[in-house]
C-alpha cells in the first residue's frame, strides 16, 4: 500500500485483509471492501481508497463508514496525495488527476481523452519516473498524449517503484520496460506455465517462478542468457525482492521463504 504501516493481502477465501507491518497482526478492512473491489490504496493518514461498482469510495481503517467521492471510476493509482483516475462514459475514455485532501478530491489536470471501446477490467500503474501504464482487459498501454499499445494478450503485470522495474507477460513471452530507452524489451520466451515473474535490471537478472521451482535468468538480449536454478521441485508463488535487492521472498504451500541472491 502507500502506507508503510500496512500490507494488503488476500485470505484463502479471496477476502482482502491488512497486515500490520510492525506487529504482523491481521487487520480487517470494512466489510464493504473485503471483496468485489478492483483497487485498494491506503494513504498516510489511514484512509482507504477503493473502487467498487464503478465508484471511487473512501473510508477509515477503524471506521467502516463508506463515503462516495467519484462516479464512473474504473481504475486509479495514488502517488502521495495525487490520484490518477481512469473513467469512461460510453466510448469516451479519460484519465484525470485529482488532489486528495483526506476528505474529498480537487480536480487538477486532464491527461488523456480519447475514444475507447468498453471493457471489463482496467488497471493503472505509476512508475518512479511518473510514467503511467494502463491495462484494459488484456491490452497493455503506455499513457502519453494518447494510448500507445505495448502488447496484446497480457496476462499479468508487476510494477515496483522502488526497484524501478515493470514486468509483464503474455502466455508465451515475458517483457520488462527499459526506463533508459523508454521501450519494452523482450526478456524471455517460454512454453511453461510461469507464475508472475520479476525482472530487476539492477541485479542483472529476471526471476521465473513456476510449479517446478525458481530460476534466475540473465538479462541479456544477445541470445546468451545463462540460467541458474535457485529452488527445485517447489510450487513458487508471489515473488518479491527486498529493498536492498539482496534477497528474494516467495510463497510455497502457504509458507513464506527468503533466499539470498549472489550478485
Amino acid at each position: 500500500t502507500n502506507n508503510e504501516k500496512y500490507f494488503l493481502a488476500l485470505t484463502k477465501n479471496g477476502k482482502n485483509i491488512l497486515i500490520d507491518t510492525t506487529s504482523l497482526k491481521l487487520v480487517n478492512v470494512p466489510e464493504a471492501l473485503a471483496a468485489e473491489v478492483s483497487s485498494i490504496h491506503i494513504d498516510n493518514a489511514d484512509n482507504i481508497l477503493a473502487i467498487k461498482n464503478d465508484q471511487l469510495i473512501s473510508t477509515k481503517i477503524t471506521n467502516g463508514q463508506i463515503t462516495p467521492i467519484l462516479e464512473n471510476a474504473l481504475a486509479f493509482t495514488l502517488n502521495n496525495n495525487l490520484l490518477y483516475v481512469a473513467s469512461q462514459e460510453n466510448n469516451n475514455f479519460k484519465i484525470d488527476t485529482y488532489l486528495w485532501d483526506g476528505t474529498g478530491l480537487i480536480p487538477q489536470t486532464n491527461l488523456l481523452n480519447q475514444p475507447l471501446a468498453l471493457a471489463q477490467n482496467y488497471q493503472l500503474w505509476l512508475t518512479y519516473q511518473k510514467e503511467l501504464f494502463l491495462l484494459v482487459d488484456e491490452d497493455f498501454y503506455r499513457v502519453n498524449q494518447q494510448l500507445d499499445l505495448l502488447n496484446k494478450g497480457v496476462k499479468s503485470v508487476q510494477s515496483d517503484k522502488i526497484h524501478r522495474q515493470l514486468t509483464y507477460q503474455t502466455l508465451s513471452e515475458i517483457y520488462y520496460y527499459n526506463f533508459l530507452s523508454s521501450r519494452a524489451e523482450l526478456f524471455y520466451r517460454t512454453t511453461q506455465n510461469i507464475e508472475p515473474s520479476l525482472v530487476v535490471p539492477n541485479t542483472g537478472y529476471g526471476f521465473l517462478a513456476s510449479s517446478s521451482g525458481l530460476t534466475a535468468v540473465e538479462v541479456d538480449n544477445r541470445n546468451g542468457q545463462n540460467h541458474y536454478s535457485l529452488v527445485k521441485d517447489n510450487n513458487i508463488k508471489s515473488l518479491q525482492i527486498t529493498i536492498d535487492e539482496d534477497n528474494l521472498l516467495f510463497l510455497d504451500s502457504g509458507k513464506l521463504y527468503i533466499i539470498a541472491i549472489n550478485q
